[in-house]
C-alpha cells in the first residue's frame, strides 16, 4: 500500500507474485488496474521474482519494495532527488530504519551521507551496517540487465549484486529516512535467521575474489581485502549469535587465512559450548526487549 501513497508517483507498480501461500493477492487484487500490474509466476525465489520485475519494467529507474517493508510518502521523490543531484550514479538509497513487527523498536540505520546525499564508498562501509538495503534502492534497468540482476540463490542475492554493481558504478545515498525495514514478519530472512546455517562461503566471497584477482581491479586490492574481512567478521558475529560455534570457527580459520588481525571477544566465544552461547542470545535478546519497551 504505501507504494501507491507516495508524494511522488510511481510511473508503473509491478507486483510479482512468486507463488505465494498467504493471502496477500486476495489483498491486493482490486488494487490491480492501469499502472499496476500483477505478474505471477512458479515459485523460484526473491532473487529470480525481482528479475522477473525488471524485465517486465519499461522505466529507467527501478526502486524495489518487498512485501514486508514499507515506504514513506516522500521515499521516492527523496530517490528522484538523489538521481538528479548525481547524475552519474546508477543506484540510489534513501537512510531506512529498522523495526520489529510489534514496532517496539525503530532504530536508525546510519546510512552513509548528508541529508542531501554523497557517493557512498561501498567497498569501506562497515560490513555489518550497510547502507544498502533491497527495499530503500532505486537502480537503473540499464545498470541492472548489464549485471545479469540478482543470483537465484538465497540469501544473500541482494548483497552479492550491490558487489557487483559497486565494482563499476557510482552509488550516492542519503541519510534522509523514508523507507522502514520490519523484521520479524515470518519473511525469508526470518525463516533463515531461526534455523542453523552450517558453514558456507556465500557467493558474494567469490565475486569478491574474481575481482580480487582480475587486473582490471589491482588499484582496489586494499579495499576488497578489507570488505572481505569485514563480512567474514559478520559471519562470525552471527553464527555465534545462533549458538554455532563450530561453525564460527571455521569463519575465523578463513579470517586468519585472508590475513592478520584482529578479532577481540569473538575468537574466545568460539570456544564456548553451544548451549552457552544459545543461554547468551537468549539474554540478549530479553535485554534488548527491555530497552525497546522503555521507548
Amino acid at each position: 500500500m504505501s507504494a501507491l501513497a507516495q508524494d511522488h508517483a510511481a510511473d508503473e507498480i509491478i507486483v510479482v507474485d512468486d507463488c505465494s501461500t498467504d493471502a496477500s493477492m486476495d489483498a491486493i487484487r482490486d488494487l490491480i488496474c492501469g499502472r499496476v500490474r500483477l505478474v505471477q509466476q512458479s515459485n523460484a525465489g526473491p532473487g529470480p521474482a525481482r528479475n522477473r520485475g525488471i524485465e517486465e519494467a519499461s522505466q529507467p529507474w527501478i526502486a524495489f519494495l518487498d512485501g514486508d517493508d514499507v515506504w514513506r510518502p516522500e521515499h521516492l521523490a527523496t530517490l528522484g532527488e538523489i538521481s538528479r543531484k548525481f547524475a552519474d550514479a546508477d543506484l540510489v538509497a534513501s537512510g531506512y530504519e529498522v523495526a520489529r513487527s510489534d514496532q517496539c523498536k525503530v532504530p536508525l540505520s546510519p546510512a552513509a551521507g548528508a541529508t542531501g546525499g554523497e557517493v557512498l564508498d561501498f567497498f569501506n562501509e562497515p560490513a555489518e551496517r550497510s547502507a544498502i538495503w533491497t527495499s530503500c534502492v532505486a537502480v537503473t534497468r540499464s545498470a541492472l540487465l548489464a549485471v545479469g540482476g540478482f543470483g537465484s540463490f538465497c540469501p544473500g542475492e541482494d548483497r552479492e549484486l550491490w558487489t557487483r554493481l559497486a565494482l563499476d558504478r557510482v552509488f550516492a545515498v542519503s541519510k534522509k529516512c523514508t523507507a522502514i525495514y520490519i523484521q520479524q514478519t515470518g519473511g525469508v530472512m526470518d525463516v533463515v535467521g531461526s534455523r542453523p546455517m552450517g558453514f558456507f562461503l556465500p557467493p558474494v566471497y567469490a565475486t569478491l575474489e574474481r575481482a580480487f584477482n582480475d587486473p582490471k581491479y589491482s588499484d582496489r586490492h586494499g579495499d576488497l581485502l578489507r570488505h572481505y574481512r569485514g563480512l567474514l567478521k559478520l559471519n562470525i558475529r552471527q553464527s555465534l549469535y545462533r549458538g554455532e560455534a563450530a561453525t564460527a570457527r571455521l569463519y575465523i580459520r578463513e579470517y586468519e587465512k585472508s590475513g592478520r588481525g584482529r578479532l577481540g571477544f569473538l575468537k574466545p566465544l568460539s570456544s564456548l559450548p553451544a548451549s552457552l552461547l544459545r543461554a547468551g542470545m537468549a539474554a540478549r535478546t530479553r535485554w534488548r526487549g527491555r530497552g525497546a519497551s522503555s521507548h
